[in-house]
């Protein structure tokens, strides 16, 4: 999608991976207000997708610079007001600008940020290093004593970071070993085509829109049974010689799922998808 955009394509190198990492630590929640919409190039936006447009213009209009020493000094006000749009903003703002300002300041801090990031030769190694240093980034669940991954924003930063950096896609080569991104909305559309199956419990829980709470044990097995799914429908593909990796299929399910707007309400609010 960025690199459709002919104004974002001019951005030099940098400030494309600053514009990816701060998309990616506002992208979580924003289904329970989809009356926050934005307007560009005469096309109407909701969603992430209203976030990534809603940015764009404020970097385009000088309002959102992406010079690290700008954005370090960028008050909470002039936050709220390019995020603004007819008078509406998208849930949890507060959360939104902590995600933002905790992103900008590990990048001003970082005296080796730029060599860092540029050493990485694996898609793996580019994911321990976002949670490491990122902690807004980071996305796990203690499940029966376990610790489950998920990392759900680090793996679409990371995706963004692979097609808008020509030095990070040389040095890692792929993005094959990374999974795909365990949100609320491939749930929904695996729901409705009789993939994921749930009990009679959870069934009247989601259909109620009883909230889900983040890391408990339901929200835990939605998400990883929707990153399970991705690994099956894979490995069926390849034997039809149809070579994929996790993230690429997360992002075409995504976006068939928006196309066949599935009816199956969501199941939480959460920072982390």
């Amino acid at each position: 999608w960025l690199q459709q955009d002919e104004y974002f394509k001019q951005l030099n190198e940098k400030e494309r991976i600053i514009f990816s990492f701060i998309l990616e630590s506002l992208n979580f929640c924003f289904w329970p207000n989809y009356d926050w919409k934005i307007k560009y190039q005469n096309k109407e936006y909701l969603g992430s997708d209203a976030l990534l447009f809603i940015l764009l213009k404020a970097v385009k209009k000088g309002i959102l610079k992406l010079n690290i020493d700008e954005l370090y000094n960028l008050s909470k006000g002039e936050f709220y007001l390019f995020m603004r749009e007819n008078d509406t903003y998208p849930i949890l703002m507060d959360e939104r600008y902590e995600s933002f300002k905790e992103t900008v300041n590990t990048i001003y801090n970082s005296e080796n940020f730029w060599s860092e990031l540029f050493s990485l030769k694996s898609d793996l190694e580019l994911e321990k290093y976002i949670v490491n240093h990122f902690k807004n980034y980071e996305d796990v669940s203690i499940y029966k004593g376990k610790k489950v991954i998920f990392n759900k924003r680090c793996r679409l930063v990371i995706a963004d970071l692979f097609y808008v950096s020509e030095t990070i896609r040389n040095n890692i080569k792929h993005i094959r070993d990374i999974k795909g991104c365990a949100d609320y909305s491939l749930p929904r559309y695996f729901r409705e085509i009789g993939i994921l199956e749930y009990s009679n419990e959870l069934i009247n829980m989601i259909d109620e829109e009883m909230e889900l709470k983040h890391n408990s044990n339901y929200e835990i097995e939605i998400r990883a049974a929707t990153l399970y799914v991705l690994e099956i429908i894979k490995k069926e593909l390849r034997k039809k010689n149809i070579i994929v990796s996790s993230i690429e299929l997360d992002n075409i399910l995504w976006c068939i799922s928006r196309i066949q707007k599935t009816t199956k309400p969501h199941h939480t609010i959460s920072i982390y998808y």
